[in-house]
């Protein structure tokens, strides 16, 4: 497209005239980084590089507009202006395949949860693996703000079911003992009972489908139908849609709140 001389840019916001008549319901909501504009057209395999983060930019001396180096010029309006580094941009979030249950639950109920998803429970093959698995499921809990208490196990330790090869799915193991790790130790209980906490890890961008949701509807972008589990809010899995929508539990409105984002 063409742009005029002595123009204005603007990010995040919907014109009704010229430069003007803007309208809070329609803005952008959400982050926006790495802006930048070319004098030319862009090739597919260069603009997926980007996109993916394989690489910072492309055809420096083609750019008209460069966000690091213009952010100074730009007037934000309400908003505290920052920068971030690439690095830092597109690094994976924490909580992405990562199913959290900050709250006591026994063996059974976390494996048979994490199961259906298709998950499973971190795994300790060598008890030498165990700060390492232990500190990187701190880090999961860590995210979860204080609902994680649940789940301590002292000073920068927590509690979690681990899991055991032995036990196949829909097993009988009442009054079998299961391990979990306490800490930087391994101890067992019984499988039924409720006590440490839960962590499933997922397959990468793992979808599920939400029933009772009509074609016309998905083509009319009404509603998202499928989601993938990004962590937890409130204490219960946060389910994040393709069309960047959000399910998750409330407990007081009702059991299940589907929230609409824009953006």
């Amino acid at each position: 497209m063409a742009i005029k001389r002595e123009g204005i840019l603007i990010l995040g916001q919907e014109q009704d005239s010229l430069g003007g008549f803007f309208d809070a319901d329609q803005s952008f909501s959400g982050e926006i980084s790495q802006v930048e504009f070319w004098d030319m057209k862009l090739d597919d395999l260069t603009i997926k590089s980007i996109a993916n983060c394989n690489q910072e930019t492309a055809f420096v001396q083609s750019r008209i507009v460069n966000w690091n180096s213009t952010l100074d010029e730009w007037s934000e309006n309400n908003v505290e202006k920052s920068t971030t580094s690439l690095e830092n941009l597109c690094q994976n979030d924490d909580l992405l395949n990562y199913l959290i249950w900050p709250d006591q639950v026994t063996y059974t109920q976390i494996s048979d949860y994490c199961r259906r998803l298709d998950g499973v429970l971190p795994e300790i093959k060598d008890i030498s693996e165990l700060p390492g698995v232990h500190d990187t499921v701190l880090k999961r809990f860590l995210t979860t703000g204080d609902a994680y208490n649940n789940c301590l196990a002292g000073e920068n330790l927590v509690k979690f079911w681990i899991r055991d090869p032995n036990i196949t799915a829909y097993q009988d193991i009442s009054g079998r003992e299961c391990s979990y790790a306490f800490g930087n130790i391994i101890e067992k209980d019984l499988c039924d009972v409720r006590f440490p906490c839960g962590i499933c890890i997922l397959p990468p961008a793992k979808r599920l489908l939400i029933k009772g949701v009509c074609g016309k509807d998905v083509e009319n972008n009404f509603y998202d139908f499928d989601f993938g589990v990004y962590g937890t809010k409130n204490g219960r899995p946060l389910f994040r849609g393709s069309k960047n929508s959000n399910l998750f539990y409330d407990s007081e409105t009702v059991p299940l709140v589907f929230l609409s984002m824009v953006g």
